[in-house]
């Protein structure tokens, strides 16, 4: 899975690392420890070119009829073109964005490890977006897609989820292109190759989600 993150460059340096529009008034101060329910940078594209915005991580999802939505902050990218709930947002380019971040985290047992790539100082984690209103006040939610980590043991042996990493801007472009559906969306989610990916113990401060300092490896 994907439960927590960092993102350690500012929003004009993300702007100009993949080449999008930055609002001038977006600002958020760099964190070496993402929660769910906190506003992060994403990549979107909206109605017009790509430009970076702050979602809501975390989005509420109907799961029966009279009951309370679900808050999920992950998605499987294999099953989305199928799900009510993620199917059509999978299949339209507004809604699919990229999550820029340095590293992910992951827990085994109460010790948690860091999954970079090596030689980037940005990556790109695929999500999904929408907007919704609560109270009378409309924000954008996303979730951040996870796959399958089968082959690659340096993250299957710490999780059996991984997050979808848009590694190439090939892959980034595709991924933002209109004329690009569901099916050809969720092939693009796949596990990075054992070699291009890195693991290490993290420090168990982050076990206090409070801590956000930069380095925390």
């Amino acid at each position: 899975m994907c439960g927590r993150f960092s993102q350690t460059l500012a929003p004009q340096e993300i702007g100009k690392y993949f080449g999008v529009r930055v609002p001038k008034d977006l600002e958020r101060a760099p964190s070496g420890n993402i929660r769910p329910t906190e506003d992060v940078l994403a990549i979107v594209r909206g109605e017009g070119a790509p430009e970076v915005r702050l979602l809501h991580w975390g989005m509420f999802i109907p799961v029966a009829s009279g009951a309370k939505p679900k808050l999920v902050i992950n998605a499987r990218a294999e099953s989305a073109p199928e799900k009510r709930s993620f199917r059509e947002l999978i299949s339209k380019a507004e809604h699919r964005v990229i999550v820029p971040a340095k590293l992910w985290y992951e827990w085994l047992e109460k010790q948690p490890y860091a999954f970079e790539v090596p030689g980037r100082e940005v990556i790109g984690l695929a999500g999904l977006a929408k907007d919704v209103t609560i109270d009378g006040e409309t924000r954008s939610e996303c979730v951040i897609l996870t796959c399958n980590p089968a082959g690659n043991l340096i993250a299957s042996e710490i999780h059996d989820r991984t997050p979808a990493v848009l590694a190439e801007r090939k892959e980034q472009q595709e991924w933002m292109d209109p004329g690009v559906g569901a099916e050809h969306a969720a092939s693009l989610c796949r596990v990075l190759p054992e070699s291009r990916l890195r693991r290490k113990r993290a420090n168990a401060i982050l076990n206090t989600p409070e801590q956000k300092q930069l380095q925390l490896i």
